[in-house]
C-alpha cells in the first residue's frame, strides 16, 4: 500500500478494521493489515456461498486439517514449500485421480494457516472437500472413509519425506463434517483463522488449543513487547517475505462454476469495506505513513490508531470529513 502524496485517511471501523484512503492498494492478502481483512471477508462470503450451494444440491462438505513436521530452525519459506508439495501429491496423479472418482468429489477448496510456536513456524492447511451430489450415505460414515483414505496419502508423504514416526492419525490429519448451520463459520475460519465463530468453538476446540501466535498477533507482540521487539519484528518480516506470491485460497478447477459462485478480484475486494461503521477518523501525515511503509510497521501503526494510543502527527477529525 503506497501513499498517493499529501496525508493518508484512516477510518477505524466499530468492528475494528481499518480503512485507508489516498493510498495505491497492495492487495496483499496474507501481510497487509488494511487490504488483507478486506479481502478475506469477501473470500468468506464466496466460501460460505459455496457450502450453502453444495449442501442444496445434496453434497456433504468435509473439514479437513492437515500439518507437516517442523522444527525450531526451519524456516518459514522451508516448512510452507514442503506443506504445498505433500498436499499437492495428495490430489495429484493417478491416486489423486482416483481418490475424487471414488468419493464422487466434486472439488476443494484449500487455505493455509500460519502461526508460530515454541517449535517454530507452524503452517498447515484447512481444506473443504465437497463430496457427491445427491450423497444418500451417512455424512459420518464418509467422514471416517475420507479420513482413512486421505490419511493413508497424507502418511504416505511422512514416509517419503522422512517423518514417518511423525505421523499421528486424527492429529496430523484430521476430517470433521460441516453441518449446514455452520455454513458461515466454517467459511470465516477458512478464510481467516482469527474470525472463528463462537458456534464451532466447541467442534473445533482442538484448532483453537495451543496453536500458537498468529501472524497478526506477530504484530501486536511487536508493538506491545518493549524487550523482544526486534524479535517480533523480524518475524514478521519473514512472514511477509515468505507468503509473498503464494496463493492464499485455492478452489480446485471448476468448482466455483459447478457451486454457482462468482469471483471477486483482490484488487476490488481490498477496497471494498461495507458494512462497517466508522466511529473514529484520523490523518496521518505521509512521512510517517511512508516511514512505517519502509520498515514494515504500518500494521502496528493502524493497531494504535485502532486502540486510541496517541501517535505523533496521526491527527484525529471529525468523522463527516472522511474520504
Amino acid at each position: 500500500m503506497t501513499n498517493l502524496g499529501g496525508s493518508v485517511h484512516v477510518d477505524i471501523g466499530a468492528d475494528g478494521r481499518a480503512s485507508v484512503s489516498r493510498v495505491a492498494r497492495c492487495a496483499s492478502v496474507w501481510a497487509c493489515p488494511v487490504c488483507a481483512p478486506n479481502i478475506r471477508a469477501r473470500r468468506a462470503k464466496e466460501i460460505a456461498k459455496g457450502i450453502q450451494n453444495a449442501h442444496l444440491i445434496g453434497a456433504p462438505v468435509f473439514f479437513v486439517t492437515a500439518t507437516v513436521p517442523h522444527r525450531s530452525h526451519e524456516s518459514l519459506s522451508d516448512v510452507m514449500d514442503r506443506l504445498q508439495s505433500m498436499y499437492s501429491a495428495v490430489w495429484s496423479g493417478r491416486a489423486g485421480c482416483a481418490l475424487r472418482q471414488d468419493f464422487g468429489l466434486l472439488g476443494t477448496i484449500r487455505a493455509i494457516e500460519v502461526t508460530h510456536g515454541d517449535n517454530g513456524w507452524h503452517p498447515h492447511v484447512h481444506a473443504l472437500v465437497i463430496g457427491s451430489p445427491g450423497e444418500t450415505a451417512p455424512s459420518d460414515m464418509i467422514a471416517a472413509q475420507l479420513a482413512e483414505r486421505v490419511g493413508g496419502a497424507w502418511h504416505h508423504q511422512f514416509v517419503t519425506h522422512g517423518y514417518a514416526g511423525k505421523y499421528i492419525p486424527g492429529v496430523s490429519l484430521d476430517v470433521r463434517v460441516v453441518e449446514p448451520r455452520d455454513d458461515h463459520s466454517v467459511a470465516e475460519y477458512v478464510s481467516d483463522p482469527n474470525g472463528w465463530d463462537v458456534s464451532l468453538e466447541l467442534t473445533r476446540a482442538d484448532i483453537k488449543k495451543g496453536r500458537g501466535v498468529t501472524a497478526q498477533a506477530i504484530l501486536g507482540l511487536a508493538m506491545e513487547s518493549e524487550d523482544d521487539e526486534q524479535r517480533w519484528l523480524s518475524r514478521w518480516i519473514e512472514y511477509e517475505r515468505s507468503t509473498k506470491g503464494r496463493r492464499f485460497v485455492v478452489w480446485s478447477r471448476g468448482l466455483k462454476d459447478r457451486l454457482g459462485v462468482t469471483t471477486v478480484d483482490d484488487d476490488e475486494g481490498a477496497a471494498d469495506n461495507s458494512g462497517s461503521v466508522t466511529v473514529a477518523s484520523f490523518d496521518v501525515a505521509a512521512d510517517v505513513w511512508l516511514t512505517a511503509r519502509r520498515t514494515g510497521t504500518i500494521g502496528v501503526l493502524l493497531q494504535r490508531l485502532i486502540q486510541g494510543i496517541p501517535t505523533d502527527r496521526c491527527a484525529r477529525v471529525p468523522i463527516r470529513m472522511r474520504v
